[in-house]
């Protein structure tokens, strides 16, 4: 029997500033990648959806609100229809491709995120901070 051959590696995580805390980024696997978000408390990522990653999030310490939808959303729909969950610690919540997302920290927290592909393309719906992409 022949066997593909295989190997392993050691890689260092870089670090990103955003205007609501930060991301530590390490590489993984082909197709798989990881995240540790840090969110001040009271601040928001933006409203986004990805076109082909899926990811699931686990809430490693504090408290956040996911307000979400799934991929039947409008563009223009208005917030206030999204649905809204509050998760706390040890809490893990699975997002679908297409379908859109905001985290609020309710107090500072700290996210675990595993998601199926790190170059994705992804939409932005809403961004509290005015940044363009």
């Amino acid at each position: 029997m022949i066997y593909a051959q295989k190997t392993c590696w050691k890689n260092r995580p870089h670090e990103k500033e955003k205007p609501w805390g930060r991301e530590i980024i390490w590489a993984t696997l082909t197709g798989v990648h990881g995240k540790l978000i840090f969110i001040n408390k009271g601040e928001s990522t933006s409203l986004k959806f990805y076109h082909k990653k899926n990811e699931v999030i686990f809430v490693r310490k504090g408290k956040i609100e996911l307000i979400w939808d799934d991929n039947s959303f409008d563009m223009n729909q208005d917030l206030s229809d999204y649905s809204k969950i509050n998760l706390t610690e040890g809490d893990s919540f699975c997002i679908q491709s297409g379908c859109p997302y905001r985290i609020k920290a309710l107090n500072n927290s700290e996210i675990i995120e595993i998601g199926s592909c790190s170059n994705s393309a992804y939409t932005i719906i809403d961004d509290e901070y005015g940044r363009e992409f």
